[in-house]
Formats: C-alpha cells, sequence, structure tokens
C-alpha cells in the first residue's frame, strides 16, 4: 500500500511569500514568485537567492522559499538547511510550515525518525497544523508494522536456534560467541543511525508519536502549560 504524504509547497496555502517592497530585491522575490509558478524552480532559487542578500537575516520568509526550490530541483541538503533557517523565526505560521516542510524533505532522504521529529516539533509550533499531525500517524503506523514484522523475524530464528542447539563440546564457543554478540549489542545501542540519531532518542520520538500523546499536548497547550516536553 503506498502511503500518501503531504507537502506544504508555496503555492498550497498562500502562495509563495512574497514581499511588500518595491525595490531591486523585492523585484527579486516577485521575479522568483513568477518563475517557481512556471516551473522554471532553476531560475525561481536563483532570485530568492539573490534577494535573500538584500534582506535582514530576520527575514525568513526568503529561505523558506529557497527551501521550496531547493525541493523541487532534488537538492534536499540544502532544502534541509533552508527550511532550518526558516524555521527559526517568532512567526507561528511560517515556523509551522517551515517544520512541517523539514519533515517532508528528510521523508524524501528516507531518514523516517527526523522527519517524525519535525512534524512532532511542527505541531509543537502550532498543534493545530493538521497536515503534520497526518504524516505523522502515517509514518508511525509505518514504523509500527516494520517493528512487528521484526519481531515476528526475530521470534522464527530463536525457534529456529532452539531446534539447532549446540553439541555439550560445543557450548564452550557457543558461550563465547553470545557474549561477543552481547558486547557488540550493547556497544551499538548508543551509536546514532543513518539519521544521526540513538537508538533511544529514536524510541523517544516513536513514543512521543503515538496518539495519546499528541493528544496530551493539545490538551496541555489549552491549559496554557507550555512546558512539555514532546
Amino acid at each position: 500500500m503506498r502511503i500518501k504524504f503531504f507537502l506544504i509547497l508555496l503555492l498550497s496555502f498562500t502562495g509563495i511569500y512574497a514581499v511588500d517592497i518595491i525595490d531591486p530585491a523585492g523585484k527579486k522575490v516577485k521575479e522568483g514568485v513568477r518563475r517557481y509558478r512556471e516551473g522554471d524552480f532553476q531560475t525561481a532559487q536563483e532570485n530568492f537567492r539573490s534577494a535573500g542578500k538584500s534582506f535582514s537575516e530576520k527575514e525568513k520568509r526568503i529561505p523558506f522559499n529557497e527551501g521550496t526550490a531547493e525541493f523541487k530541483l532534488n537538492e534536499f541538503d540544502k532544502a534541509i538547511q533552508s527550511f532550518t533557517k526558516a524555521s527559526e523565526t517568532d512567526d507561528k505560521e511560517l515556523k509551522a510550515k517551515s517544520l512541517y516542510n523539514l519533515g517532508n524533505t528528510y521523508l524524501k532522504k528516507g531518514e523516517k525518525l527526523q522527519a517524525m521529529k519535525s512534524y512532532l516539533d511542527s505541531l509543537k509550533a502550532d498543534s493545530k497544523f493538521e497536515p503534520a499531525r497526518k504524516n505523522l500517524e502515517l509514518l508511525r503506523k509505518e514504523e509500527e508494522k516494520k517493528q512487528d514484522q521484526q519481531q515476528n523475524q526475530d521470534h522464527k530464528e530463536n525457534e529456529e536456534n532452539e531446534k539447532n542447539q549446540p553439541k555439550p563440546d560445543d557450548k564452550k564457543n557457543q558461550s563465547n560467541k553470545k557474549q561477543k554478540s552481547s558486547d557488540e549489542e550493547n556497544n551499538s545501542e548508543q551509536k546514532q543511525d543513518e539519521s544521526g540519531l540513538t537508538k533511544e532518542e529514536a524510541e523517544r520520538i516513536m513514543d512521543s508519536a503515538r496518539p495519546d500523546q499528541i493528544k496530551r499536548r493539545k490538551k496541555l497547550t489549552k491549559r496554557g502549560n507550555n512546558d512539555f516536553f514532546w
């Protein structure tokens, strides 16, 4: 079954973020918007990047636009940098959308746990942001299904191992192998996976993505509790 994920492209909500300034930089943004809508993402990216040189670092709409053009160009590492930069804002809507698009970009790279973390951060910025909630739920179900399959596979392997118990004279060697395997497993638990997360961090993200935890976050937000940790 193919899972659909939502991407907030700039046209999905209020259109590409425009800047109401009639100057060369503002014109660059307008040109970038026009080029983006025409499907010329490379030129759009160049215009947004050029415009960004004239704006203050506090203006986060420009890196958001850059990130969206970079996403369309499959330049995912650049898009991650742009959306991360765009998320460093006090604008609630822009922050939620930037973190959401960041999650979509990680998803394109196959880094699902990082995507889940970004969706959680998006909901932390705006608990009513439904696209992030939907994608998070889809990913959580997919990850739980994968874990169930792995557990079933491990169970089958254990049954096979029990059928092939070593002979008495092989027990010592087998015990040494088991000890070595156990040591390697313990050492690997603290190592980071391909997404840069440790096993403990990954488990915390999965636990935070449970529906009851998300609902709890929403309830606490209504009560004015801003200290809840995802």
